[in-house]
């Protein structure tokens, strides 16, 4: 089983203005849709049968 620091995934992902509220912000939705885009390549790298 790889150790935390080797499972490491980094994503780059540009935030547009029909994604932020009227502070500015992130909505939460587009950081949640992110994480699970990261997750999934997190498994399948781990996994590549998936």
């Amino acid at each position: 089983m790889a150790t935390l620091a080797e499972s490491r995934t980094e994503m780059t992902e540009m935030l547009l203005p029909n994604e932020t509220n009227t502070l500015g912000r992130a909505l939460g939705g587009v950081v949640l849709h992110w994480m699970d885009i990261c997750a999934a390549i997190l498994i399948q790298a781990g996994n590549p049968t998936l």
